[in-house]
């Protein structure tokens, strides 16, 4: 993706990451849904709002997302996804929203394991990209979302996590959470702190 219309503008760098906005935890027929897809309007309003202003601002868009091999045994031990078969790579459940229309010219990253840094192609992506700051959303904010936000402050990216786009099907763990990465680890702004930065 072409960057280098940037180089003079405050968003030179920037790169919006989402994270595991799958079937399989959002969409109501995903096998781990559970209540969570009649919760989580207000955070797929706010994660389409980013993709727009990031398309129209040619801020590339990279999609992390959780996946494992037939057998699952690149998976955690004992964790939900292997007991119960879900997430397997190329099936439905592993896929992007739909509605997000994830495209063709932006980047995929797989995972397996919470954190979008941890032994995936990300660091190469970013470095291709010139990448020095991320606006972060995604699922769940305890999880996968706080786990990549503290492996990148490690590895000296400005992490920026935009409130109304994060959410987590338990709610006693979002704000603490958001606290939490608020503390040291990240700037957690609101969605239109993000949209107007372009305007500054």
């Amino acid at each position: 993706m072409e960057t280098s219309g940037r180089s003079d503008s405050a968003l030179a760098g920037t790169a919006l990451l989402l994270i595991d906005l799958q079937n399989e935890t959002l969409h109501p027929r995903g096998e781990l849904a559970g209540d969570f897809p009649q919760m989580s309007g207000p955070l797929l309003d706010a994660v389409g709002s980013l993709i727009d202003w990031a398309r129209a601002q040619e801020v590339p868009v990279i999609w992390a997302r959780l996946a494992f091999r037939p057998g699952h045994f690149d998976a955690v031990q004992n964790s939900m996804s292997r007991r119960l078969g879900t997430f397997l790579d190329g099936q439905w459940g592993s896929q992007i929203l739909e509605e997000l229309d994830p495209r063709p010219e932006d980047v995929m990253v797989t995972k397996r394991r919470p954190s979008a840094f941890f032994d995936t192609d990300l660091e190469i992506v970013l470095r291709g990209l010139d990448i020095r700051r991320l606006i972060v959303g995604g699922v769940s904010t305890h999880w996968a979302v706080e786990s990549t936000v503290r492996d990148g402050h490690s590895r000296d990216y400005e992490m920026v996590v935009v409130r109304q786009a994060v959410a987590s099907p338990f709610a006693e763990f979002h704000e603490p959470s958001l606290r939490a990465m608020a503390s040291v680890f990240a700037s957690v702004v609101d969605l239109d702190a993000v949209i107007n930065s372009s305007r500054s």
